[in-house]
């Protein structure tokens, strides 16, 4: 029976992982794919009014310059690199605590 709790605090705790690693894949990659998404509709928008070419070149100018903005704001990075952090840690701190709670019951 001991086997069995094992295997399944085992598995319970890769689960917890599983899920905060996804959650910080979800968030990191959010921030990457997001100036590729706005330039993308950005594009798609001025198409209707400019040529192709010169709506690229527009659309890209606008997203360099949005990106030059918030790099500016100080602390935004840290701050957004905290925040995947603390995720990671919460994860960490979950982890611990299922194999705690599966340890203390299986123990009494």
């Amino acid at each position: 029976m001991n086997t069995i709790d094992t295997f399944a605090t085992k598995l319970f705790q890769f689960f917890v992982l599983f899920f905060f690693t996804a959650a910080i894949f979800v968030w990191y990659g959010c921030a990457v794919l997001l100036p590729l998404a706005l330039w993308f509709q950005l594009t798609q928008a001025l198409m209707t009014v400019f040529g192709t070419t010169f709506s690229v070149i527009l659309a890209l100018a606008a997203i360099i310059a949005m990106i030059t903005y918030l790099s500016k704001i100080p602390k935004l990075f840290d701050l957004f690199l905290q925040t995947g952090f603390d995720v990671f840690n919460l994860g960490v701190a979950n982890v611990r605590r299922v194999g705690e709670t599966f340890a203390t019951k299986g123990s009494s």
